[in-house]
């Protein structure tokens, strides 16, 4: 299998929020892979998340705007837009 990532990936056990629906909902996750260019996000259930999101890793304090690039039942995929 081929690294499709332009970026190296470094394994990361995070907490983070993401907030979403402008600023009016927030949902705790996990960073649990972290490059310059996004994330993989892991969700304690099932969640919804927009298209648009912005992420802030808790003791890291401001939030990064992203994409949600993939999703399943209980992860998500994010790319940060340009800072």
């Amino acid at each position: 299998m081929s690294e499709l990532r332009k970026a190296r990936r470094v394994r990361a056990y995070l907490g983070a929020k993401a907030i979403f629906n402008r600023h009016a909902s927030i949902m705790d996750c996990l960073v649990r892979d972290l490059t310059e260019e996004g994330a993989r996000l892991n969700f304690a259930g099932s969640v919804f998340l927009p298209d648009e999101i912005d992420l802030e890793i808790v003791n890291h304090g401001a939030a990064r705007a992203a994409t949600i690039v993939w999703r399943n039942e209980t992860q998500a995929g994010i790319k940060f837009h340009a800072p």
